[in-house]
C-alpha cells in the first residue's frame, strides 16, 4: 500500500517532539508555561527588567518622606522591588505611616503646606495626608496669599512687588487670553465690596436688572446696565492709577458710557447714587448716537467732573472731595471720624 510521504514525516516530528518533551520533564527542564520548547521559540510571562533610573528615583521620593507604596506607584514599579533596594542599600525601612511632629499646629498658625515640609524634609503629599487625618480643610492659594502678605513688612511688601513688576515688564498678556479671563470673572461674577451690593440693591428697586463684573473688551465692570457703565472707587489710590485713562477710553469706544462712582468713608454710596444713575442712563437711551462720555460723581450723588471721547483727558480721577473747600472737608470729615 502506498503511503502519503507528506503525512508520514508530519507524524514522526509529532512524535520526537513528544519524546523530547517527556525527556526535558525527567530532566527537570519541563516548558515555560506547560508547553514544549521544540515547538515555541520565545519564553513568556518573564519579569521585566526595571531601569536603574527607575529604582533610584522611587528610592529618592521615599527619602522624602513617601511612603513605599506612595513612591512605587509614582515611579510606576512594584513596591517589593523598592523595598528590595532599600535593603540592599542598607536604608532603614520606615514604619508603615510617617509622623511630623508639630505639622498639624504650624499649619493652622498661617505657615504653609510648602514651608512645612521643607521644614522638616518631608514631601508635601505627606504634610496633606496628615491634615486630612486632622480634619483640617486646606486653604486655597488666595487665603495662603493674604496670610503671608500679612506677615511682611511694608519694605518687603514693596520689594517683593518690585520684583514682580521687573519679572513682568516687556511682556504684555495676549489679547485673546486677556478677553478669555474677562468672559470667565463674569460668568463667575458677584458684588466685590458692601458698597457694590447696595448699589445694586437700590438699581434693583428702581426697575432696572443690572449686571455684574460684565465683560467689554479685556475688562470687567463693576456693575453696568446698557449703556452705562458703572465703576465703584474705593480708595484714593485710583486717583493715580495709571490704567484708568487707557482703561476707560477703550470702554467709551466700545459703545458704553462710564459714571465713576467715589464710595468713601467721608462719601459712602447712598440711593442718590442709585438716582443719578437712572437719570444717566435714561438720558443715554433717548439719544443713543451720542458721543460717549464720562462722569464722576461722589457717595452723595453730587457731580465732580466728567468729559467725552471729544475732549478726552483722564489723565487722574477728580476726588470725591474735589470742588470742597477746605473748611467743608474738614467739616465733613470730623463728621465722619466722630459722628
Amino acid at each position: 500500500m502506498n503511503r502519503n510521504p507528506v503525512r508520514q514525516e508530519r507524524r514522526a516530528l509529532v512524535r520526537l517532539g513528544q519524546g523530547f518533551q517527556r525527556a526535558t520533564a525527567v530532566m527537570g527542564y519541563n516548558a515555560i508555561s506547560g508547553k514544549p520548547p521544540i515547538l515555541r521559540g520565545k519564553v513568556e510571562n518573564m519579569g521585566r527588567k526595571v531601569p536603574a533610573a527607575d529604582i533610584d528615583k522611587a528610592v529618592e521620593l521615599y527619602l522624602a518622606g513617601e511612603t513605599a507604596n506612595g513612591a512605587a506607584s509614582m515611579v510606576g514599579i512594584n513596591p517589593k522591588t523598592l523595598l528590595r533596594a532599600l535593603r540592599t542599600r542598607e536604608i532603614p525601612i520606615r514604619p508603615r505611616a510617617v509622623e511630623v511632629p508639630g505639622a498639624v499646629e504650624e499649619y493652622i498658625a498661617g505657615d504653609s503646606v510648602l514651608e512645612i515640609s521643607a521644614r522638616h524634609g518631608v514631601s508635601r503629599r505627606v504634610i496633606d495626608r496628615l491634615l486630612s487625618e486632622a480634619g483640617i480643610s486646606k486653604r486655597s492659594a488666595s487665603e495662603q496669599n493674604r496670610i503671608a502678605a500679612s506677615r511682611e513688612s511694608i519694605e518687603e511688601r514693596h520689594a517683593r512687588v518690585a520684583s514682580a513688576h521687573a519679572a513682568k515688564r516687556g511682556k504684555p498678556p495676549k489679547e485673546a487670553s486677556m478677553r478669555r479671563s474677562a468672559a470667565t470673572r463674569e460668568r463667575n461674577g458677584k458684588p466685590e465690596s458692601r458698597g457694590e451690593r447696595r448699589l445694586l440693591g437700590w438699581l434693583e428697586d428702581r426697575g432696572e436688572i443690572p449686571g455684574v463684573q460684565t465683560a467689554i473688551e479685556r475688562y470687567n465692570i463693576d456693575i453696568s446696565a446698557f449703556p452705562v457703565a458703572m465703576e465703584l472707587l474705593g480708595g484714593e489710590w485710583h486717583r493715580y492709577k495709571g490704567t484708568h485713562a487707557v482703561r476707560t477710553k477703550a470702554i467709551l469706544n466700545a459703545g458704553w458710557h462710564v459714571l465713576f462712582i467715589w464710595d468713601t468713608p467721608m462719601f459712602p454710596v447712598s440711593p442718590e447714587c442709585a438716582d443719578y444713575a437712572v437719570a444717566f442712563l435714561q438720558e443715554a437711551r433717548s439719544d443713543p448716537s451720542a458721543t460717549r462720555e464720562y462722569r464722576v460723581i461722589r457717595g452723595d450723588g453730587e457731580y465732580v467732573a466728567g468729559g467725552s471721547l471729544e475732549n478726552y483727558d483722564l489723565t487722574a480721577i477728580p476726588t470725591a472731595r474735589h470742588g470742597l473747600s477746605p473748611s467743608e472737608a474738614g467739616r465733613l470729615g470730623a463728621q465722619v471720624r466722630w459722628g
